[in-house]
């Protein structure tokens, strides 16, 4: 099976507790009376519970050079944790290429054994189906255990940030990344079920950001080539927590949303899901309301010929999204606002134009139509809206000049426009779900980093450049904490290994970001600053 037929994600917990697995062989003993006794003292707070959990050294062992043989794993309270496949933790492998660590994957989730740790970090393969091994049991088998102790699985890696914070006092976080379609965002879900699950007490937080799962899809994921829900955004989560360690709230920043999918996409690929919720799922009725016609109509919807999704039905999922937004104080006046904004930036589109002496005007009746509608639903006058979307405003010194764009300027420009309103309705919208869920006041956090996968378009704008150039760095993380610290521990305590050969992506970084010579992020700085247009200054921060 080859690397593209198996997508991986990796999490990393930034606080390291790792230990080497051995292969274990077939027990019938019960499990550890000590961990027995933890798992099931429910009156115990999270704090108390973390100072009895035993803390050990790390051990490093030379790696065996027998493959572990198939055994199946002791269960731990009822709970069948499967067989023992090939390497659980890919660094005891002797002859690390790539090949033995693409063949030990495929062996394992063959065996739906999905998640392989490689030191602290998990590797995590798409299943694409449901696994049962997210039940409560399964929470309860890992509460308390240190990293490496049972077979790899996300919970462990949570328990492992929750341990963390409390131990040393300190904030964590949880690094989620792979490419697209890979389960970041499934990861980090489970990541969410176990923290709350794993406290004991219901805060109703987990129900909060849970529930908001329909409004940040619809509004921020679309269909790619590779995922059929594809976040297009990044996003942090930070779980927070009061002084007894319980969830006491939740804050979700956002980033880097792709906005220039607005505008383009790729054959069979779509825009943003509201968009075909919008168009597809709304009675005729409600249609009328804002003027909305078909999805093949709209030009920032029907240029790459992919309507539909598999299995999604818009008329429910519009529902949804409807029935999460009046969870979070949205009532009916404000959605209808929402739903103005998002008919507005789709009539846009088809907002055309034609040559006028040094300047431009509407291209025919239908253009003139769909700029009275945009301005009918922003609120504004049409001419109002066309003199902003067709001239350019120079700021000199004691004046202000307004000079006329072609058509195509003007066709960048209400680009532009498109783009803003729904950014700007984007950070309301998560300012909104921030607000019911935050707290006050917390004592520390678990933060859960869900990044972009990198992806390479036919297109490919600066918003992809720079999600990119993240996901180099997260690459370069990477390499640095398996091979150069791992090789840094063997040398310190004179255990006899081989050189591991990797390939270093700095060329890479220095392309982009180096300051001499000047990279490409320099360069494009210099570019800008050469330039007279609005988009200068927020370029620069």
């Amino acid at each position: 099976m080859g690397k593209d037929d198996k997508k991986k994600d990796s999490k990393k917990s930034s606080d390291k507790s790792s230990s080497k697995k051995k292969s274990s062989k077939s027990s019938s003993k019960k499990a550890d009376p000590v961990v027995e006794a933890k798992t099931e003292a429910p009156r115990a707070s999270p704090k108390a519970e973390a100072k009895t959990t035993p803390v050990e050294e790390k051990k490093t062992s030379t790696p065996k050079k027998d493959a572990p043989q198939d055994e199946p794993k002791p269960a731990k309270k009822g709970v069948d944790l499967g067989k023992s496949i090939g390497y659980e933790d890919m660094t005891t492998m002797e002859n690390m290429t790539l090949d033995g660590v693409l063949e030990n994957l495929r062996d394992r989730y063959i065996e739906d054994l999905i998640y392989t740790y490689t030191s602290s970090i998990l590797v995590a393969i798409n299943p694409y189906k449901a696994l049962p091994i997210y039940t409560d049991k399964h929470v309860r088998a890992y509460k308390g255990v240190r990293l490496g102790k049972l077979p790899p699985h996300i919970f462990a890696i949570a328990e492992t940030a929750y341990n963390s914070m409390i131990q040393h006092q300190q904030n964590q976080s949880v690094l989620v990344s792979g490419e697209s379609g890979a389960g970041k965002t499934e990861s980090t879900k489970l990541i969410l079920q176990f923290l709350s699950a794993r406290t004991g007490r219901a805060s109703g937080i987990e129900k909060m950001v849970l529930a908001s799962v329909p409004v940040l899809e619809a509004m921020g994921n679309a269909k790619t080539g590779r995922n059929d829900n594809s976040s297009r955004f990044g996003k942090l989560i930070k779980i927070q927590f009061n002084e007894e360690y319980y969830i006491c709230g939740s804050t979700l920043s956002s980033y880097l949303l792709e906005k220039s999918r607005l505008i383009f996409q790729s054959p069979g690929e779509r825009n943003f899901h509201i968009f075909y919720q919008m168009t597809r799922g709304m009675d005729d009725a409600t249609k009328a309301k804002y003027s909305l016609r078909e999805a093949e109509y709209y030009n920032y919807i029907n240029k790459s010929g992919c309507y539909e999704v598999k299995g999604v039905n818009e008329a429910e999922a519009l529902h949804e999204f409807r029935e999460a937004l009046s969870l979070f104080d949205i009532n009916a006046e404000l959605e209808d606002q929402m739903f103005r904004v998002l008919a507005a930036v789709l009539h846009c589109g088809n907002i055309t134009f034609k040559a006028a002496g040094e300047g431009c005007e509407i291209e025919n009746a239908q253009a003139q139509k769909q700029l009275e509608i945009t301005a009918d639903l922003l609120g504004v006058k049409p001419e109002d809206l066309f003199f902003a979307i067709s001239t350019k405003e120079i700021k000199l010194r004691n004046e202000i000049i307004h000079k006329p764009l072609t058509p195509e300027q003007a066709r960048d420009q209400t680009d532009a426009l498109s783009k803003h309103l729904y950014s700007v309705l984007f950070d309301w919208l998560v300012s909104q779900l921030n607000a019911c869920t935050h707290a006050d006041t917390y004592t520390s956090f678990i933060g859960v980093l869900d990044i972009f996968g990198f992806e390479v378009f036919i297109r490919n704008l600066l918003e992809q450049f720079l999600i990119n150039f993240a996901n180099e760095k997260l690459q370069q993380f990477f390499n640095h904490q398996i091979f150069k610290l791992e090789q840094r521990i063997y040398e310190e305590e004179k255990i006899d290994w081989t050189v591991i050969e990797f390939k270093d992506n700095q060329e890479c970084l220095d392309l982009i970001e180096q300051r001499r010579p000047p990279g490409i992020i320099l360069f494009l700085m210099k570019k800008v600053d050469s330039l007279e247009l609005p988009m200068i200054h927020s370029f620069k921060r």
